[in-house]
């Protein structure tokens, strides 16, 4: 029985401890997913969208003003500085969380401190993301913001569809080599000859 409970204490605290440590070392990897996925999704304001309004043929097709495009521009620069802290922040967070979690002896107490502090660093810096879209979101009209979503959706349509500058005439997936483009040691070979 007490070997039982012991294999099952231990089993719970070497889960706990795996996530703890995988959460503290592997930030980036999370940000990378959540912005691969708002951009799958086809979302404007998901991380990593990037300056939209500087495209100009997204600025053409919103019909987006001088104005509105300053004002993006302001909103973006104010809450990305803010940004940068919070990253930074949260980064801090997780390397004071790393040695308490690589200890012989651990402090649960001060572990469990820590990890609140991860966690508020990590609600800071989401609640600033999602305010920057909301701040962003606002200067454009409703139909405007319907046609960005509409934009971003055709685009992550396309790049599941593995995207229209990667598909060969023949079919194929790849780079396209075109006539006469400079091709290099990794160029494909080119598509066999139709008979």
């Amino acid at each position: 029985m007490k070997r039982t409970l012991a294999a099952i204490l231990a089993t719970l605290l070497f889960s706990v401890l795996g996530f703890a440590q995988a959460g503290a070392r592997a930030p980036m990897a999370r940000m990378v997913a959540k912005q691969r996925a708002g951009m799958m999704a086809g979302n404007p304001l998901a991380p990593g969208m990037g300056a939209w309004w500087k495209n100009s043929a997204v600025a053409k097709a919103l019909n987006l003003t001088d104005d509105q495009q300053q004002q993006l521009e302001k909103n973006f620069m104010d809450y990305r500085l803010k940004l940068v802290d919070l990253r930074a922040d949260l980064e801090r967070q997780q390397i004071l969380l790393q040695p308490l979690m690589d200890a012989n002896q651990l402090d649960e107490a001060a572990i469990s401190k820590q990890l609140d502090a991860v966690i508020a660093a990590r609600g800071r810096l989401e609640k600033t993301n999602g305010m920057m879209n909301v701040s962003l979101r606002k200067v454009l009209t409703p139909e405007q913001w319907q046609k960005l979503k509409a934009h971003f959706q055709q685009m992550a349509r396309r790049r599941m569809m593995g995207g229209e500058r990667f598909r060969h005439p023949d079919g194929r997936r790849g780079p396209v080599v075109r006539p006469g483009a400079p091709q290099g040691q990794n160029a494909p070979p080119p598509p066999p000859p139709q008979q």
